[in-house]
């Protein structure tokens, strides 16, 4: 069975249905360090509960090796070695859940979790810094009487196994992508934010002590980001719904500078740090007919 893997931050109806899965964003890495890189790619099946797909990288497709059920579903997922032991886990978000998985002799295994103050929990980000891996994650809510919501982003730091909170912002719109990127001694919280009317603006934010934002701008006029995704360099790409999407490089800062303009299949989507051989570089993934991996040069 094939499976598509792609950034959607809107609405469950708008996320494809790949089989009996509701595809999330694909993400790549090492999972058992043995020099050649796996896409993941999480979802939720028919009964609700989550499942994770891990495919392998091979003649410029993406070939499913295994199948993963877990107890909740999965809306997005990350890695990052959060227990200190030189591999990394799955981590996933969906339904209220930020979770952590180890695969053991093929089998998901929770490894800790945390609670989140709502189900409508859709985007999650990773970043492996000196003091373990940093996290962001999003859940979003909207009272009977507002016709716009609130999203709530939390900063987490996983260390020795264990998740803990550092900071949260909130914000009165519904954020549709994010991501954690570094510059220097700096870390950066990139998002879209926005309605689909009014386009999606972009904010970045100084989360290395007490979060502050140091840059926004209209990047996206009457339509939505579907994709933030960092790239080589620390360059962030923003795919846009429809249109061609755009690179950025992030300044030291933390405002952004266009690089250029990006061509990709409305069915695509950007997965970074990979590249179709398995060495690292970068990663175009359409949808027909099935992983087609085609290599995007930055």
């Amino acid at each position: 069975m094939s499976i598509v893997g792609f950034c959607l931050g809107l609405l469950l109806g708008a996320i494809p249905v790949v089989g009996e899965m509701l595809a999330s964003r694909g993400v790549s890495t090492d999972l058992d360090r043995d020099g050649k890189y796996e896409l993941i790619v999480g979802g939720v099946v028919a009964n609700g509960r989550g499942l994770i797909r891990v495919g392998q990288i091979h003649n410029r497709s993406v070939r499913l090796v295994s199948e993963l059920p877990v107890e909740v579903e999965v809306r997005d997922v990350a890695t990052g070695d959060i227990d200190g032991d030189g591999m990394p886990e799955i981590l996933t978000i969906g339904a209220g859940h930020l979770r952590a998985y180890r695969i053991e002799m093929g089998e998901p295994v929770a490894l800790t979790g945390r609670r989140l103050r709502t189900a409508w929990t859709d985007r999650l980000s990773s970043l492996t810094v000196s003091d373990g891996v940093w996290i962001a994650s999003t859940d979003y809510r909207v009272e009977r009487d507002q016709d716009v919501g609130e999203t709530k982003i939390t900063g987490w730091v996983a260390t020795d196994g264990q998740i803990e909170q550092m900071w949260s912002i909130d914000i009165d719109a519904h954020v549709g992508d994010l991501v954690l990127v570094s510059k220097g001694d700096d870390v950066f919280l990139v998002l879209e934010s926005g309605t689909g009317d009014e386009g999606g603006d972009i904010r970045v934010y100084n989360v290395t002590g007490h979060p502050r934002q140091v840059w926004t701008h209209r990047l996206t006029d009457g339509v939505r980001c579907r994709a933030l995704e960092v790239t080589e360099g620390n360059r962030v790409a923003i795919q846009p719904y429809g249109g061609s999407g755009s690179l950025w490089q992030v300044k030291g800062g933390g405002d952004l500078r266009r690089e250029r303009s990006l061509q990709l299949s409305p069915l695509g989507s950007i997965v970074p740090r990979v590249g179709p051989d398995g060495h690292p570089g970068t990663l175009g993934i359409t949808a027909e007919p099935m992983w087609a991996v085609r290599t995007i040069s930055f």
